[in-house]
Protein backbone atom coordinates (compact mmCIF):
# COMPACT_ATOMS: atom_id res chain seq x y z
CA UNK A 1 0.00 0.00 0.00
CA UNK A 2 1.06 3.12 -0.69
CA UNK A 3 0.41 7.07 -0.22
CA UNK A 4 2.35 7.81 -3.46
CA UNK A 5 0.97 8.86 -6.83
CA UNK A 6 1.29 6.57 -9.68
CA UNK A 7 4.33 7.71 -12.09
CA UNK A 8 3.30 6.76 -15.37
CA UNK A 9 6.35 7.62 -17.21
CA UNK A 10 8.00 4.59 -14.68
CA UNK A 11 4.50 2.40 -15.78
CA UNK A 12 2.97 2.64 -12.65
CA UNK A 13 -0.57 1.65 -11.85
CA UNK A 14 -3.00 3.17 -9.22
CA UNK A 15 -5.53 0.46 -8.19
CA UNK A 16 -8.36 1.55 -5.08
CA UNK A 17 -9.33 -1.71 -3.41
CA UNK A 18 -11.53 -1.67 -0.05
CA UNK A 19 -10.75 2.18 0.38
CA UNK A 20 -6.86 1.45 0.51
CA UNK A 21 -4.51 2.59 -2.49
CA UNK A 22 -2.13 0.31 -4.37
CA UNK A 23 0.67 1.36 -6.23
CA UNK A 24 1.47 -0.91 -8.48
CA UNK A 25 4.88 -1.36 -10.76
CA UNK A 26 5.58 -3.82 -13.18
CA UNK A 27 9.23 -4.00 -12.76
CA UNK A 28 11.23 -7.01 -14.76
CA UNK A 29 11.43 -9.07 -11.22
CA UNK A 30 7.37 -9.02 -11.28
CA UNK A 31 7.02 -9.76 -14.81
CA UNK A 32 9.56 -13.06 -14.25
CA UNK A 33 7.64 -13.81 -11.09
CA UNK A 34 4.43 -14.04 -13.48
CA UNK A 35 5.42 -15.73 -16.00
CA UNK A 36 7.52 -18.46 -13.31
CA UNK A 37 3.56 -19.07 -12.42
CA UNK A 38 1.35 -18.15 -14.65
CA UNK A 39 3.09 -18.84 -17.99
CA UNK A 40 4.22 -16.16 -20.62
CA UNK A 41 3.00 -12.90 -20.88
CA UNK A 42 1.57 -13.44 -24.22
CA UNK A 43 -0.91 -16.71 -23.03
CA UNK A 44 -2.16 -14.14 -20.70
CA UNK A 45 -2.80 -11.88 -22.58
CA UNK A 46 -4.90 -14.14 -25.27
CA UNK A 47 -6.61 -16.22 -22.22
CA UNK A 48 -7.68 -12.20 -21.36
CA UNK A 49 -8.47 -11.16 -24.85
CA UNK A 50 -10.91 -14.50 -25.09
CA UNK A 51 -12.37 -13.98 -21.50
CA UNK A 52 -10.74 -16.88 -20.60
CA UNK A 53 -8.85 -15.02 -17.82
CA UNK A 54 -9.09 -16.58 -14.18
CA UNK A 55 -9.39 -14.61 -10.57
CA UNK A 56 -5.92 -16.13 -10.05
CA UNK A 57 -4.42 -14.52 -12.89
CA UNK A 58 -5.71 -11.38 -11.94
CA UNK A 59 -4.86 -11.88 -8.17
CA UNK A 60 -1.23 -12.80 -9.52
CA UNK A 61 -0.28 -10.22 -11.68
CA UNK A 62 -1.58 -7.81 -9.09
CA UNK A 63 -0.23 -9.02 -5.83
CA UNK A 64 3.27 -9.23 -8.20
CA UNK A 65 3.90 -5.96 -8.98
CA UNK A 66 2.19 -4.29 -5.60
CA UNK A 67 4.77 -6.72 -3.98
CA UNK A 68 7.26 -4.71 -6.30
CA UNK A 69 6.38 -1.54 -5.07
CA UNK A 70 7.04 -2.39 -2.01
CA UNK A 71 3.81 -3.42 -0.45
CA UNK A 72 3.33 -5.02 3.15
CA UNK A 73 0.25 -7.12 1.93
CA UNK A 74 0.02 -10.66 1.23
CA UNK A 75 -1.09 -12.66 -1.75
CA UNK A 76 -4.30 -13.76 -0.09
CA UNK A 77 -5.11 -9.88 1.03
CA UNK A 78 -5.46 -9.59 -3.01
CA UNK A 79 -7.43 -12.06 -3.45
CA UNK A 80 -9.98 -11.39 -0.57
CA UNK A 81 -9.97 -7.26 -1.41
CA UNK A 82 -10.40 -8.02 -5.46
CA UNK A 83 -13.04 -10.83 -4.41
CA UNK A 84 -14.91 -8.30 -1.70
CA UNK A 85 -14.53 -4.74 -4.48
CA UNK A 86 -15.52 -6.93 -7.19
CA UNK A 87 -13.22 -7.93 -9.91
CA UNK A 88 -14.32 -5.56 -12.50
CA UNK A 89 -13.04 -3.22 -9.75
CA UNK A 90 -9.40 -4.89 -10.43
CA UNK A 91 -9.39 -4.75 -14.36
CA UNK A 92 -8.88 -1.82 -15.34
CA UNK A 93 -5.35 -2.08 -13.46
CA UNK A 94 -4.68 -5.77 -14.29
CA UNK A 95 -5.30 -4.37 -18.07
CA UNK A 96 -2.81 -1.66 -17.79
CA UNK A 97 -0.36 -4.00 -16.30
CA UNK A 98 -0.49 -6.36 -19.08
CA UNK A 99 -0.75 -3.39 -21.83
CA UNK A 100 2.84 -1.91 -20.14
CA UNK A 101 4.79 -5.21 -20.04
CA UNK A 102 3.96 -5.77 -23.71
CA UNK A 103 3.88 -1.81 -25.11
CA UNK A 104 6.11 -0.31 -22.63
CA UNK A 105 4.41 2.81 -20.32
CA UNK A 106 3.67 4.76 -23.11
CA UNK A 107 0.95 2.50 -24.81
CA UNK A 108 -0.48 2.45 -21.11
CA UNK A 109 -1.22 6.25 -21.04
CA UNK A 110 -3.17 6.30 -24.21
CA UNK A 111 -5.81 4.45 -23.20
Amino acid sequence: MSNAKANSLRGEVELKLGGKVFLLRPTFEALVRIEQELGSLFSIVERATTGNVRLNDIVTVIWSCAEAGGSDFERDDFGRLIAESGVAQATPAFRSILTIALAGPDAASAD
